[in-house]
């Protein structure tokens, strides 16, 4: 990682380098697949921050990373939730989920926020209820899908409760 400082603008940098190997045999459906996935890959992070004036400042930030799929939902025997109309079953053939994530942030005062993020998901996996046509069994499994993308927007205001709780006087008592 590094950080640089340029009059009003502040840098930051990193990246992380992950070999990531997985081989397995993966049975289901009474089918034996052979799974191999290999990837090698950098993981970059880039944030900067401009100070507009002593109270308010703007920053920006990139960051790519990866989470690779939890037991559970690779287990093909997880049967958490079975009864005569509900299966349940892990997917083996799931690959790791890599994210491309975006923000943009204005903060006030150090604690008012108001800011967006943009994440792209590639391979992305999602808890599904699948059911074949005409019959009551659902499944419940974990399916990969190409790509997701995800925006959201967010304000951020902090209400110091303990002002109301406790009165002004607790804040004059630790200064």
């Amino acid at each position: 990682e590094a950080r640089k400082k340029l009059k009003k603008f502040s840098f930051t940098a990193g990246i992380r380098y992950e070999d990531y190997n997985v081989d397995r045999l993966a049975v289901r459906n009474g089918i034996t697949t052979i799974v191999n996935f290999k990837n090698s890959n950098f993981f970059p992070n880039l944030s900067a921050l401009y100070e507009i004036n002593s109270n308010v400042n703007v920053s920006a930030s990139y960051s790519k990373k990866i989470q690779q799929a939890d037991y559970n939902t690779l287990d093909p025997n997880n049967f958490s939730s079975f009864d005569q109309y509900n299966s349940s079953s892990g997917n083996p053939l799931l690959n790791p989920t890599f994210f491309d994530n975006y923000e943009l942030k204005f903060t006030g005062f150090q604690y008012v926020q108001l800011g967006g993020n943009y994440t792209i998901s590639k391979d992305a996996n999602r808890l599904i209820f699948d059911a074949n046509p005409g019959e009551l069994i659902s499944n419940k499994t974990y399916k990969q899908f190409d790509k997701l993308n995800t925006m959201s927007i967010f304000a951020s205001f902090p209400i110091p409760l303990d002002y109301f709780l406790k009165g002004k006087e607790e804040y004059e008592v630790r200064k």
